[in-house]
């Protein structure tokens, strides 16, 4: 099977995953959140899912200076104001101070 079908696999297993959860009215909501970010990670692919291992990216605090992690983390639907600064934080050190205040 090649990588795209192996992605499509994937994101169909995790979203039979989210209907099982909500048929068994299960309240986990650690589970739930796992279900759903790597749903949204194989549905979304680029930058969200591994290239060699196809497994789900994570993304934490330091993964913002990334510059490879970049794209992806700024597509996301929602970004903190902080985590915009951060991955946006070469380009505003390099602005006039009456700029970037």
């Amino acid at each position: 099977m090649d990588k795209d079908a192996r992605i499509d696999k994937l994101r169909e297993t995790h979203l039979q995953y989210l209907r099982f959860y909500f048929e068994a009215e299960h309240r986990d909501l650690h589970l739930f959140r796992t279900f759903v970010d790597s749903w949204f990670a194989y549905r979304r692919r680029n930058g969200f899912v591994k290239k060699r291992t196809l497994s789900v990216q994570w993304f934490n605090k330091d993964d913002l200076v990334k510059e490879r992690l970049k794209p992806a983390i700024l597509s996301m639907h929602f970004i903190s104001t902080a985590a915009w600064v951060i991955a946006h934080a070469a380009f505003i050190k390099g602005l006039p101070a009456s700029v970037s205040r």
